[in-house]
Parts: structure tokens; C-alpha cells; sequence
């Protein structure tokens, strides 16, 4: 998973980080009752940061993402990146981590740890499946 997977990351001029602070395409919620979704949430609103993951899989595949989040745009980033990149995996999929995400989307050092909530999050929700499977 990396950021060349991005139809937009071909963006002339944009750098990664601008790519995904600017892209909203999963942001939102599912429509209530939808089938088969699984959530997580990381940090706190109060601490200036706070993350909400929705996958909607079937089959133990991930057919859909959504994210709420509030704070900056280098949480959003974090959240755009990892809900492409997750779409169409199976669960089970290793993801790259908080700091190689942030590393991929040229993250100055002091903004790591939004990158790192984002991964929190993405762990809560998916925490039950990997349960499940591992057994």
C-alpha cells in the first residue's frame, strides 16, 4: 500500500501530503444499519485530535471505508491515504504503520503522532476481526 496507488497522486505539482489533506472521498458516515460495518475511534476532541474509523466488510474483505475525524489536515491526510488503501483489502491485510504512513506523505517529524491516532483508530476497528482470524 503507498501513496502511487492514488488516482490522484499523479497530481503535477502537489505533493503527497497535498494530495490527501485535500481528498474527502470517504469522509462521512455509513447510512444507519448498514450491514456489516465495524468502528473505532482514537484520541479525544478535548486533546485537539480525535478519529472515528467505519469498514464496512463482507467476507472478510473490506468493501468499504469511512472516517470522521477532528483536527488538522495532517489527520486528514493520514485518514483519506489509509481508507484508500484499505478498500478492497481483506482484513487480514497487513497495513503500514502510523510513522510509514506519515514518511510516505512527507510528515515534518512533529506531526508523527496524528499519523499515529489515525493507526489507533484503524486498530480499534479492526481489532475484533484480526481476534476472529487468528484463533
Amino acid at each position: 500500500m503507498n501513496a502511487a496507488r492514488s488516482p490522484a497522486a499523479g497530481m503535477a505539482g502537489s505533493s503527497p501530503f497535498d494530495v490527501w489533506a485535500h481528498n474527502l472521498e470517504r469522509a462521512g458516515r455509513f447510512a444507519p444499519n448498514t450491514p456489516g460495518v465495524h468502528e473505532g475511534k482514537a484520541g479525544s476532541a478535548g486533546a485537539g485530535a480525535e478519529v472515528e474509523f467505519s469498514l464496512q466488510l463482507r467476507s472478510g474483505r473490506i468493501i468499504a471505508v469511512r472516517y470522521r475525524f477532528f483536527g488538522s489536515p495532517w489527520i486528514n491526510a493520514a485518514c483519506a491515504f489509509y481508507a484508500h488503501a484499505l478498500e478492497g483489502q481483506l482484513s487480514t491485510t497487513p497495513w503500514p504503520t502510523g510513522a510509514e504512513v506519515a514518511r510516505q506523505l512527507d510528515y515534518p517529524r512533529t506531526r508523527y503522532d496524528e499519523a499515529l491516532i489515525v493507526e489507533d483508530a484503524l486498530m480499534a476497528a479492526l481489532a475484533p476481526l484480526r481476534e476472529v482470524s487468528n484463533e
